[in-house]
């Protein structure tokens, strides 16, 4: 099979040439690991998938699968790689030093030819961890959901879902045609392009040095804290990702003096990615691709407004956003970026997007609610992922939402935030879950006369 990347997988190939763009998933999965019955799933979904080899040419922007290795090939399908970790007294922290390794670990590239997906399993008392190292240009987190319940159907063994995967359907360019150039230039304006987020600080590590190692740290929110994010989303008149976007801001403001170019701007500004399946026509349930879009919203005092204040605030922003599906203009943007950077020499290439795009942190927002629902038991999996920073951002929180459960996986660049304030962050994050859900469940205390 063979075909053209799109616009966002092209960028992503960009970005790898700087730094490893790997995304991490990790499943938690109940029980002693069989070390033999995971190998024999995890060669049997690549099969499924056709992922064993992904061939691809930078300069051109173009692709290839191996797809299935038949007759005298059939010894050549590739097998999974996978790392077995051995089981420790602190299992949690052998995870997350895993993920940074996994994370810091360039996929091996041969000629333009890599094996785009490795496993590493670390085994806990009674249950191990499940982690899928994936080159990112060739999923996305739902296609990579695709994956992971296959994977633990298989393990599990129970039945596969009915599916039939369509690899890298082409869309991206079918939505530039569908749409006449003046519905993305209405919204673009190339001096704001060229210089940026102008009113937007920049974090001064990520535009004066050029060390991209990343590292990972994780926190686990309380079960409540789900149940008062939906309370709180019909009170304040905002969504939930607003209310995660309003967090972000509240924990990242106090870092921000401290560590940005000296410069009277004040503004803060986070970037946070959206799935465009829907504006793409396809079925994301029934697809393997990356079909990703972005949109930046920026603020010029999160720590001095309540969370209430700030999620409304950020509402107001992103109701726009999204109701003239402005993230769109972010492809275009991209594809002018593709355009441009080459002719930059390489040192300007990596201050290209810290300078014209000062992101303090991204978000990833996901939500897997009902994609498990298929599996033998019924049961909730623990599922957190660790996504790239890039390198346009020294953070990124990349959140996935369960039936119960809220995981937030924070990938940092090093050169930016220690593990100390990294921890601090993390821990703020939990300190603003929790006043949320204090405050929720108050509210609806004193509503119901208790």
């Amino acid at each position: 099979m063979r075909g053209r990347l799109n616009i966002f997988q092209r960028t992503m190939l960009q970005w790898d040439s700087f730094h490893p763009y790997n995304v991490v998933f990790l499943m938690k999965i109940p029980g002693r690991l069989d070390q033999e019955k995971l190998r024999s799933s995890l060669d049997s979904v690549i099969e499924r998938f056709r992922i064993g080899e992904f061939s691809f040419d930078r300069t051109l922007g173009t692709y290839e699968y191996a797809g299935e290795y038949a007759g005298e090939y059939a010894d050549r399908q590739p097998k999974a790689e996978l790392r077995i970790i051995p089981e420790g007294e602190d299992c949690l922290q052998a995870v997350r030093n895993e993920v940074g390794l996994q994370m810091n670990r360039r996929f091996e590239d041969k000629q333009g030819k890599v094996s785009p997906v490795r496993f590493f399993a670390v085994e806990g008392e009674g249950f191990f961890y499940l982690g899928l190292v994936c080159f990112h240009v060739i999923a996305d987190g739902y296609s990579i959901f695709r994956i992971i319940r296959n994977i633990i159907g298989s393990y599990s063994g129970g039945p596969l879902p009915k599916e039939a995967p369509e690899i890298y359907p082409e869309t991206y360019g079918s939505l530039f045609r569908q749409r006449p150039l003046l519905f993305f230039l209405k919204s673009l304006t190339l001096p704001a392009f060229v210089s940026g987020l102008r009113r937007s600080c920049k974090p001064f590590a990520m535009y004066h040095t050029h060390d991209q190692s990343v590292a990972y740290h994780s926190v686990a929110c309380s079960h409540q804290f789900a149940a008062a994010l939906t309370e709180a989303t019909g009170k304040w008149g905002v969504t939930r990702h607003d209310i995660f976007l309003a967090i972000i801001f509240k924990v990242i403001a106090p870092f921000v003096l401290t560590k940005k170019v000296t410069d009277r701007k004040k503004k803060v500004a986070l970037g946070s990615v959206i799935n465009i399946s829907r504006d793409l026509g396809i079925d994301h349930n029934r697809s393997i691709g990356v079909f990703l879009s972005s949109f930046t919203v920026s603020h010029a005092g999160p720590a001095g407004r309540s969370l209430e204040a700030l999620a409304q605030d950020i509402r107001r922003t992103t109701a726009v956003i999204k109701k003239r599906r402005l993230y769109l203009v972010t492809l275009l943007e991209q594809w002018l970026g593709l355009k441009w950077m080459p002719f930059l020499p390489r040192e300007q290439q990596m201050k290209f997007y810290p300078k014209n795009y000062p992101l303090w942190a991204g978000v990833s927002n996901m939500n897997y609610t009902g994609l498990l629902d298929e599996l033998p038991g019924g049961g909730e999996i623990p599922i957190s992922f660790a996504a790239p920073t890039g390198p346009n951002c020294p953070i990124v929180f990349a959140i996935t939402r369960g039936k119960k459960t809220i995981d937030i996986g924070l990938s940092y660049r090093v050169e930016v935030f220690s593990r100390d304030e990294i921890e601090t962050i993390g821990n703020d994050f939990l300190r603003y879950a929790k006043e949320l859900t204090m405050t929720m469940t108050m509210t609806m205390n004193k509503e119901e006369g208790i």
